[in-house]
């Protein structure tokens, strides 16, 4: 539910007519019913908010219209998450090592990311960002990097440049390895909204500013803003004022779906018949 599109022309004077502040339009021809979930007996707000962040709580539950244009990631949520002080060169660990990488499309720049995993809360221990580089020595550069910190998923994006480098990564990684996702604008909603409760319940930790890697990863997180597309179905996601967005997305695809409880990533699988279903898989 957000400031835009035909839904919130239509509906906006509706339900201030029906909060008491102005008088229906003239010529109205709709009838506004809201029902939010405190109506609903059977529901209870603590399992409806275990699955979905403060904006989505307010728009789905509340029936409210949230402001478009506003920071996905203000700073009051980002800086005190924002503590660890060093980035790794190398890494060995016994916990969880995910790694997540959004690949640059014409001005971007690829962004890799990677976090350990311990219990149910993720730390921040490698981020690079590669610009005007080459696809085949960003190859490279990756299967160092999976040399160095042996993670135990490499999860890409899929979408256009990304699709090829999917290909080659695992081919030479291993499929069992190499996770590819599709963006579409449902899926990018759901990793971008898993990031924020990450965010919102105290379960990561991301590079300080104090490290540059980490003033200019919070600066894209920052810069993410969310837009509802015209049809109000879904949102989009983007970087509002650099236009930058890599990390952000990085991280999102990095972590997404990980927080499970039972740590089964869940990826839909493209390009390739004979996982072309969606698919969990046993860790």
């Amino acid at each position: 539910l957000g400031k835009i599109g035909k839904f919130y022309e239509i509906a906006e004077p509706l339900q201030a007519h029906y909060k008491g502040l102005r008088e229906l339009p003239k010529n109205n021809i709709w009838s506004y019913h809201e029902i939010p979930w405190y109506r609903c007996q059977r529901l209870k707000e603590e399992d409806i908010r275990r699955d979905t962040d403060e904006i989505n709580f307010r728009r789905e539950y509340n029936a409210e219209f949230i402001d478009e244009g506003i920071s996905f990631f203000p700073f009051e949520l980002i800086y005190p998450r924002a503590t660890v002080k060093t980035c790794h060169n190398a890494y060995t660990s016994e916990n969880i090592i995910l790694m997540g990488i959004d690949f640059a499309k014409k001005e971007d720049e690829t962004a890799i990311v990677v976090f350990e995993k311990k219990g149910r809360k993720f730390r921040q221990i490698f981020a690079v960002t590669l610009a005007g580089m080459p696809y085949n020595e960003q190859e490279r550069v990756i299967i160092g990097l999976d040399k160095a910190f042996n993670p135990n998923y490499i999860k890409v994006d899929q979408t256009g440049p990304g699709e090829t480098m999917y290909d080659n990564l695992m081919a030479k990684l291993g499929g069992s390895k190499v996770w590819g996702y599709m963006l579409t604008n449902e899926l990018k909603e759901r990793m971008m909204m898993n990031l924020r409760i990450l965010f919102e319940r105290d379960l990561i930790e991301i590079f300080s500013e104090e490290l540059p890697i980490g003033a200019k990863q919070i600066n894209q997180l920052h810069g993410i803003e969310r837009i509802s597309t015209e049809s109000g179905l879904h949102s989009r996601y983007s970087g509002k004022e650099t236009g930058k967005d890599d990390m952000a997305i990085a991280c999102a695809i990095c972590l997404h779906e990980e927080q499970k409880e039972d740590a089964q990533p869940f990826i839909q699988f493209v390009g390739d018949s004979v996982r072309d279903k969606i698919q969990e898989r046993d860790m």
